[in-house]
C-alpha cells in the first residue's frame, strides 16, 4: 500500500502554471515554511535542516497539522529517505515536546501517526511501539496488526471531536489530549 501510494504521488504531473502562480497563493511561515493551498512545504535551502533533526520534522508535522495542509510529496520523501537510514536518533526534552505537542493537536493525529510510523520513527518515540510492528493476534476477532490496530484506535478517538452527541462534547472537554 505504502510503495503504490507513494509511487501515485511522485507519478503525479505537476500543474505546469504552479511555479508562476506559486509566490500568489503561498505564505510564508515561521521563515522557512511555504504553506500552499494544498500542501505545506519548505525552500531547498531550508531542507537541509531536517536531516537527522527529528525535533524539526515533528515541527513540520505540528504545523501541517494546525494549518491542515499536508506535507508536500517531495518534502516527505527526503525526510522518509533520511530516517529510515538513521538508528542514531535520540530522544531529547526537545523532540519529546514536539511530539507531545503533535498528540495534543488531534484533526490529523492518526495519518501523521501513521507516517511517523512508516518511517521507523514511532518505534523510537513509544516505548513497545518496534515490538508490536506487524504483531498479529492469531484469532478470529484480530484482522489487524497490533500496530495497525492501535494507529485506527486513535485515528477514531480523533473523530469524536467532530460529533455533535454526548461523546463528542466529553471528549471536547478534555483539556489535556496529550495524556
Amino acid at each position: 500500500r505504502n510503495i503504490a501510494a507513494h509511487f501515485l504521488a511522485g507519478a503525479k504531473d505537476r500543474n505546469f502554471f504552479q511555479p508562476m502562480l506559486s509566490p500568489f497563493i503561498t505564505y510564508r511561515l515561521e521563515k522557512d515554511y511555504r504553506v500552499g493551498p494544498i500542501h505545506i512545504s519548505m525552500s531547498r535551502k531550508s531542507r537541509s535542516r531536517l536531516k537527522g533533526n527529528l525535533a524539526e520534522v515533528l515541527h513540520l508535522m505540528n504545523l501541517a497539522n494546525q494549518t491542515g495542509k499536508f506535507i508536500e510529496y517531495r518534502l516527505w520523501n527526503d525526510i522518509r529517505d533520511d530516517m529510515l537510514n538513521r538508528d542514531d536518533i535520540d530522544v531529547t526534552p526537545e523532540i519529546t515536546e514536539q511530539f507531545m505537542s503533535l498528540l495534543s493537536g488531534p484533526s490529523r493525529l492518526g495519518e501523521l501517526l501513521l507516517r511517523l510510523h512508516e518511517v521507523g520513527v514511532l518505534d523510537k518515540l513509544i516505548v513497545g511501539m518496534d515490538h508490536a510492528r506487524c504483531l498479529l493476534q492469531f484469532n478470529s476477532y484480530h484482522k489487524y496488526t497490533v500496530d495497525e490496530h492501535s494507529i485506527r484506535a486513535v485515528t477514531r478517538a480523533t473523530q469524536f471531536a467532530s460529533r455533535e452527541d454526548e461523546l463528542g462534547r466529553v471528549y471536547r472537554s478534555i483539556n489535556d489530549l496529550s495524556l
